[in-house]
């Protein structure tokens, strides 16, 4: 791989009362579920990391300064340079939160997106533009109205990404990698131009936008397993 992925994993729960659940350490392992939603993936492929977190969550849960011990005592933190965004408010969408991300640190070059609130196991993450998926018939317990559901065609490229419908047997398990950050940025905003700014923009959207409008193309990675800490 020619250049390394900056990954950004966006953490602005909307939980309020309890600590959210990418905050809390699993039963078995004891590691916090955040951390352990990396550790599917090489992490080495990455120049830097972006936890991006709630300031009303750090200040009530203190979340950087356990994720900091979590990433020493796993030496994890050694892979790649890690950096701690707090915002004071939520954004719209988890979209929104990755682009503001992108603006405020000016990140270039390749992007890679994590959901914090699951883990996938992968055997190798390609170089260029991807999306993390599962089949659904190997899923024991699964919530389908929450997933977006990705169609290919038959050079096995992604030709559809789409929200809550289910229009394949394979729904995106919660990673999305681009070339150039640029295109994300490009795809965002070109969706905000024509959509109401109220209605909620996934990262779906962005890549079908890029699909359609710039002709990219969006391999498939098959992850070997999947875990949503959410229906644990």
């Amino acid at each position: 791989m020619s250049k390394k992925y900056t990954l950004i994993m966006p953490m602005l729960s909307v939980e309020e009362d309890i600590v959210p659940i990418e905050y809390q350490y699993d039963k078995e392992t004891g590691k916090m579920n955040c951390i352990r939603s990396l550790q599917g993936i090489d992490t080495s492929l990455f120049s830097d990391v972006y936890f991006i977190i709630l300031k009303k969550h750090n200040d009530k849960f203190n979340v950087v300064s356990k994720i900091d011990t979590e990433l020493h005592m796993n030496a994890e933190g050694q892979k790649y340079n890690v950096h701690y965004s707090i915002v004071n408010e939520h954004t719209k969408s988890q979209a929104e939160t990755v682009y503001n991300c992108i603006k405020k640190y000016n990140i270039a070059g390749p992007l890679f997106i994590k959901d914090a609130d699951n883990m996938c196991i992968c055997d190798k993450i390609y170089e260029g533009n991807s999306v993390l998926m599962y089949p659904l018939e190997d899923t024991p317990i699964v919530d389908p109205q929450h997933k977006s559901y990705i169609t290919l065609d038959e050079q096995n490229f992604v030709t559809n990404i789409i929200e809550k419908r289910v229009i394949s047997g394979m729904f995106n398990c919660g990673g999305y990698s681009f070339e150039d950050a640029n295109d994300f940025i490009e795809g965002y905003d070109s969706i905000l131009k024509y959509e109401d700014k109220n209605t909620h923009m996934y990262i779906s959207h962005i890549i079908y936008w890029l699909i359609l409008n710039k002709q990219l193309k969006f391999r498939p990675i098959v992850a070997s397993f999947y875990e949503d800490f959410r229906l644990i």
